[in-house]
């Protein structure tokens, strides 16, 4: 339905496929050019690392890469702001 329509279908599978021994029934991995599926390594034993993994259509892929560096580079934190003691 969200592709007939064009609109992305974004899949957050922080606890699916492929990730082993998660979710315990049988299940294929879903992905068209439609989707953005969102993953995380925290669920591989590693949760304090806070790193994703996003399979999308290059077009997207690219759009998050370069939102990703404005919003790393350019913090708009009022904390940042606050002087140190």
């Amino acid at each position: 339905m969200a592709r007939a329509n064009n609109i992305p279908l974004i899949i957050d599978n922080a606890y699916g496929l492929p990730f082993p021994n998660i979710i315990f029934e049988d299940v294929e991995p879903f992905w068209n050019e439609n989707t953005i599926l969102c993953m995380s390594l925290s669920k591989l034993g590693l949760p304090g690392l806070r790193c994703g993994i996003v399979i999308a259509s290059e077009e997207v892929t690219q759009a998050m890469t370069n939102m990703n560096g404005i919003i790393s580079l350019a913090p708009g934190s009022f904390g940042l702001r606050l002087p140190t003691i």
